[in-house]
């Protein structure tokens, strides 16, 4: 297998665990250090229920993480940027982002937009 980042050989399996009831080998790229699953099968299984019922931190990360784009968008002095939240799941992150009047977008081919509707992504 070569490396999903550089194209180097992987080194022989440096770690198993179980996921999703299925045993999983992970690989280290011997050029770049990366770290890397097996070609993933499981990835409809792993999205069928894009969010976890047992993720009580959703929310908590949303709100931190709209500090961390800010400071981002000022450190680069983009304020008036745009920012997309691919992966943004049901859009808590862009609905905050746009209340704070940045021009936020969202993306996520596995989720359902919920709350930042009018603004995806193409």
């Amino acid at each position: 297998m070569k490396c999903r980042v550089c194209s180097s050989l992987l080194r022989q399996a440096v770690a198993s665990a179980t996921l999703l009831n299925r045993s999983v080998e992970y690989f280290e790229c011997s050029q770049c250090g990366y770290l890397q699953t097996e070609e993933p099968d499981w990835l409809d299984e792993a999205y069928a229920s894009p969010i976890n019922p047992s993720d009580t931190g959703i929310m908590a990360r949303n709100l931190s993480n709209v500090g961390l784009v800010l400071a981002s968008l000022a450190l680069m002095n983009e304020r008036s940027g745009k920012v997309v939240d691919y992966a943004g799941g049901h859009g808590f992150l862009v609905r905050l982002l746009l209340d704070k009047g940045i021009d936020a977008f969202w993306a996520d081919p596995y989720c359902v937009n919920l709350v930042s509707r009018g603004f995806e992504y193409s």
